[in-house]
């Protein structure tokens, strides 16, 4: 009876040993689980975070891209007049920064009716517009022409008349505020209409207008320095200092012929000029203004 017990108890304890290690094996399996769940969620977060991470990076990169890019490229904006220039003129004014290109052609057939004349074609001129815009206070602007399509004494009635290649403006604009801006280099002179805006699709005609070409020697340049603005909204100002004309070279058909243009010019005595215009919101379309020369 005595060796039952023994045996009895024997087995209670085999079995309450293999229920605790049973019990071992589910707690360490249940906390083995728990881990394993714990290294997936953090192996997600950080997935995540890369992925973040990743698309921060390219986002930043495309902008970078884009900024280089703009400051290269000017955006498309409306072409409009800006400081009196033509449209084209006026590009290196809409950048934000960086290169601006522009230009424009202009060609011409001329057909003679009842005059012993021949007819001709000819590429009057080819324009091209560089600027740069340094900064969000200084910027060049220039244009270059190229006339009649080679400098080359091959053209014209006689055969011997050739074209030109000129600078017709270069300078340096410091824009200090809207009501006062600094100007230095070849300027265009501030009379008539043409002078300033001279590109083709802003004159009535074929030809530019015949008093903007002989009694305004369109185009007029010279070297100067002045100042330029704007008051309010409707009204503009431009004024510079400028080498005089050549008196020596004046002929019966009027001054043309004085305009020194930059080239090796003469500066024994300055000119001023001077334009205010006036341009009335009420009324679309009209400016009102006046200008001088006085040399």
């Amino acid at each position: 009876m005595q060796t039952y017990n023994w045996f009895k108890l024997f087995i209670i304890s085999i079995f309450v040993t293999c229920f605790c290690a049973s019990a071992s094996l589910v707690a360490a399996d249940e906390d083995l689980k728990s881990e394993i769940a714990e290294l997936k969620r953090r192996l997600l977060e950080l997935e995540d975070r890369q992925n973040s991470e990743a698309e921060k990076s390219n986002a930043i990169a495309a902008e970078v891209e884009k900024n280089r890019i703009s400051s290269l490229i000017p955006e498309k904006a409306a072409l409009k007049s800006e400081f009196g220039l033509g449209p084209a003129a006026s590009s290196v004014y809409r950048v934000k920064q960086g290169l601006s290109i522009g230009g424009y052609g202009e060609g011409s057939y001329t057909n003679f009716l009842g005059s012993d004349r021949r007819d001709q074609t000819d590429l009057q001129r080819l324009i091209t517009y560089v600027g740069y815009k340094f900064s969000d206070s200084i910027l060049f602007n220039s244009e270059i022409e190229f006339e009649h399509g080679t400098t080359d004494g091959i053209g014209g009635e006689d055969g011997d008349s050739a074209g030109e290649v000129s600078v017709e403006f270069a300078y340096l604009d410091f824009l200090l505020s809207d009501e006062a801006n600094a100007r230095v280099g070849n300027v265009l002179i501030p009379l008539g209409f043409v002078n300033e805006i001279h590109e083709p699709p802003y004159f009535h005609g074929v030809q530019r207008p015949f008093l903007e070409r002989t009694i305004i020697p369109s185009t007029f340049r010279e070297n100067g320095v002045g100042l330029f603005g704007k008051l309010g909204s409707e009204v503009e100002y431009r004024t510079y200092f400028v080498n005089g004309l050549r008196a020596s070279r004046f002929e019966d058909s009027g001054i043309r012929e004085g305009r020194q243009s930059g080239n090796r010019a003469l500066f024994e005595d300055f000119a001023w000029t001077g334009r205010v215009d006036y341009t009335p919101e009420e009324i679309s379309g009209l400016t009102l203004g006046g200008a001088t020369f006085l040399g």
